[in-house]
């Protein structure tokens, strides 16, 4: 929030108390990670309420607000806008209902998964390996940026790669990180002869 501009301090330390209320954050080894319900909750977030987790929505309600303290617009004015940008969400809402349930009762295994990824209890969005979409975007990712890291470094190989991901605490995602252990340990196979061809 501070990097756009948004929001004051205490705005940003009730949001950050607020998501740690509702276990959307925990502290985890000195580290700040976001729980299993809050990644459901900013999937739900970003798929079906785009515009609420908008900071172009935050930019213009805060606006709003400095025209009404100097009396440039009326309260009622914005308190209207503000109506309808609600009414509007809680009709997406409605719609959305059922698939909002249902993508909230796989992420905390309420109701069985066809396919579990392998490194986590998501549900797997391909077979081989089987891994959830966020595991699979960090597969990904770690096979691309192995090219990159391979050809400024050329001495580097895979297993060593793998050791310097696993070791990076700060720069690398937890995900990657993951998918990472996971190869390493060789519960993910990876073929790179036929990466190989496809990154030359």
């Amino acid at each position: 929030m501070e990097q756009v501009n948004i929001g004051t301090e205490g705005t940003r330390a009730r949001i950050i108390e607020t998501l740690f209320s509702r276990r959307y954050l925990e502290v985890k080894a000195g580290k700040v990670e976001v729980t299993k319900i809050g990644y459901c909750i900013a999937e739900v977030l970003s798929t079906f309420f785009k515009e609420l987790t908008s900071v172009e929505l935050t930019r213009k309600f805060e606006e709003y607000i400095n025209n009404i303290r100097f009396n440039r617009v009326k309260r009622e004015s914005v308190l209207n806008e503000a109506k309808k940008t609600i009414d509007k969400l809680i009709e997406n809402f409605k719609k959305s209902l059922y698939d909002i349930g249902v993508i909230l009762s796989k992420s905390l295994n309420i109701i069985p998964v066809n396919r579990k990824c392998i490194i986590c209890d998501n549900e797997a969005v391909v077979d081989k390996p089987a891994l959830c979409k966020y595991h699979l975007l960090a597969y990904e990712k770690l096979i691309k940026h192995y090219w990159i890291w391979r050809k400024a470094f050329e001495s580097l190989d895979w297993i060593n790669y793998l050791k310097k991901i696993i070791r990076l605490k700060s720069s690398c995602g937890k995900w990657v990180r993951e998918v990472a252990q996971a190869i390493y340990e060789r519960k993910i196979d990876v073929d790179l002869s036929s990466i190989m061809l496809n990154n030359q």
